[in-house]
């Protein structure tokens, strides 16, 4: 039964994944948060990572299929030596590292860590 239950928080999580970048660029990027924002006082407090330009919050939408794009050989390796639920089992461990690391990226300020955990959680998603 715990396979089951890891498979199908996979699958909402691949969900979660590919819906996150709408609602949250617009609290990550500066340029989204003064436009959306118009009192300087809530920029500071609104926007969850600091000095995130337009162009660098361009770059989250897209690392998680860029994640995914070389992660088909594994998952055929995967498939062969562990079989189809070990396999699933097994690509849980970077997909909650990753979630983990964009959870952290705004209490750490880091948008390096968002670009990881973005990544992490595309390479696991198949």
């Amino acid at each position: 039964i715990i396979p089951c239950i890891i498979v199908t928080l996979g699958s909402y999580s691949v969900g979660n994944a590919l819906a996150w970048t709408s609602p949250a660029l617009p609290k990550i990027s500066q340029e989204l948060c003064r436009n959306h924002n118009r009192n300087a006082s809530i920029i500071n407090s609104q926007c969850d990572i600091d000095g995130v330009t337009f162009e660098l919050a361009g770059w989250i939408g897209p690392l998680l299929p860029a994640g995914a794009i070389f992660v088909g050989p594994m998952i055929g390796f995967l498939v062969n030596k562990l079989g189809r639920k070990y396999s699933m089992v097994v690509l849980c461990i970077p997909n909650f590292v990753g979630w983990v690391l964009v959870t952290i990226s705004k209490s750490k300020n880091s948008i390096i860590a968002l670009y990881i955990g973005r990544i992490l959680i595309g390479k696991s998603d198949n």
